[in-house]
């Protein structure tokens, strides 16, 4: 059982580790992926925002200084082949001439949309830069609104810190909007919009951590309980082992000290009747006397072994009849005590205190004999040389209260929530004084509950224990 204990043990917590790992790993990786999607959409937002921001300067030339207005007209001049439905249009009634294969009227740009802006190719969105540049900058407030839309509707939660328009060759700044000055510990972004110079946005945002975690809210809620749960399994497995290995170890002290208790009664019996049958000692009235109730002592015994097993046998069923019957308590208690007496082979003093001296209870004779019986042998195993043992029955509340107070060697603190455990016995080292299986407490506890009561314990080492019954 140890040894298999050992490689189940081992071979569950390198499973467990093994999925733990996995599992790590999986989440790095989802954290990667996500990271890299989130950094793209960075990208795709300053693409928009940049459109935006052009589209709204387009639809701002209205407003632009009068000495630009008058006789002039901006020329873009690239090689370009656009189709009829890719219009490029300018206002203020004056002439943008795209050198292409279309030609349209100023009055045309104000049909133009985002969406057509968004078909462009870069070559046409740097040379609309480059022609509105020299009429307007860039408004770097409006591409900020236009940026940080796109990133709430992307569910990028990170703090846009500061948006600027820069020369790239010299990186030297042209204009900026400083939203925060905690751009020291940001995350950098560049959209070039324009190549030949080259120019373009810088944005300074928080790093990207707490919109990744976001992201995976479901992922890392799965994986918390997935972990729990695992965690909670092994520690429960682990636990049922530990509880299996701990019983099988009691069986094995069950069946040793049963097998001396059972085989003791049988060789002392047969001996005696041996001597008896073959060696003529019956003929010696004296004798054969002494031999003949030693053989009723140690079947005596042998009998009250079996009547225990049986009778432990007998709890594990679910149905378990009672035969209750009313019982003389103090009759009862009085013919326990005698006898406990008589086969002690120390000094033993029994007190019984009634309250009223009449009292009686309705219970399964047999058992509950068989009950006090176990709690008064313990209390005689267990003492010294000179016994004391007082034990109290009282009406209380219409319960009947049993309490069995012994002058015995205690129990220590730590062992007193599993004397009532099946096969406990409660460690003294590499001996155990007192001969016994620990199935009797087990017997009690059971046997006192079928009877609807409680019984508890309260002991202090080297001064006694005090067993009391409860029942109704």
């Amino acid at each position: 059982m140890r040894s298999n204990f050992k490689y189940v043990a081992v071979f569950i917590l390198s499973f467990l580790s093994l999925i733990f790992l996995l599992q790590i790993l999986f989440m790095k990786n989802l954290y990667d992926t996500v990271n890299i999607q989130l950094e793209r959409s960075i990208i795709e937002c300053l693409e928009i925002a940049d459109l935006h921001e052009l589209q709204h300067r387009v639809d701002s030339l209205d407003h632009i200084p009068d000495s630009l207005k008058e006789g002039g007209y901006i020329e873009i001049s690239n090689s370009l082949d656009l189709n009829p439905s890719n219009e490029i249009v300018y206002k203020n009634k004056k002439k943008i001439v795209l050198k292409g294969d279309t030609l349209h009227s100023a009055e045309q740009i104000r049909k133009t949309s985002l969406d057509v802006l968004n078909r462009m190719n870069f070559i046409v969105k740097e040379a609309l830069h480059e022609a509105i540049d020299s009429i307007a900058r860039p408004n770097l407030t409006f591409f900020y609104h236009a940026l940080d839309s796109c990133l709430q509707e992307r569910k990028i939660h990170s703090k846009l810190y500061r948006v600027e328009h820069i020369h790239l060759a010299t990186d030297s700044i042209i204009g900026q909007v400083i939203l925060s000055d905690n751009s020291g510990r940001a995350d950098i972004y560049d959209w070039v919009f324009d190549q030949t110079v080259p120019r373009g946005y810088r944005i300074y945002i928080e790093p990207l951590m707490k919109s990744v975690l976001h992201t995976m809210i479901g992922s890392l809620t799965f994986t918390l309980i997935l972990i729990l749960f695992l965690s909670f399994s092994f520690w429960y497995l682990i636990r049922t082992i530990f509880q299996l290995k701990t019983l099988e170890e009691m069986k094995e002290d069950f069946t040793n000290n049963m097998t001396h208790e059972l085989k003791t009664p049988i060789a002392v019996a047969y001996s005696a009747t041996d001597a008896l049958v073959n060696f003529g000692q019956g003929e010696n009235k004296e004798k054969r006397e002494r031999y003949l109730y030693i053989c009723k002592e140690q079947l005596e015994k042998l009998s009250g072994l079996v009547e225990q097993i049986l009778s432990m046998s007998m709890e594990r069923r679910t149905k378990l009849t009672l035969k209750r019957e009313e019982i003389q308590v103090r009759e009862m208690l009085e013919t326990l005590s005698e006898t406990h007496r008589i086969k002690a082979k120390k000094e033993v003093v029994i007190q019984i205190h009634m309250d009223p001296e009449n009292l009686t209870i309705v219970a399964d004779k047999t058992h509950f004999n068989h009950v006090m019986s176990n709690l008064i042998d313990n209390a005689i195993k267990y003492s010294t040389d000179s016994v004391s043992i007082h034990i109290q029955v009282r009406k209380e509340n219409g319960s009947s209260i049993f309490t069995v107070r012994d002058n015995g060697i205690g129990i220590p603190p730590d062992k007193q929530k599993y004397l009532f455990d099946k096969f406990y016995r409660v460690p003294q080292g590499n001996r155990q004084n007192a001969k016994g299986y620990g199935i009797g407490l087990y017997y009690v506890k059971t046997i006192v509950e079928k009877h609807g009561g409680t019984i508890h314990v309260e002991s202090i080492t080297g001064r006694g224990t005090v067993f009391t019954i409860n029942l109704p």
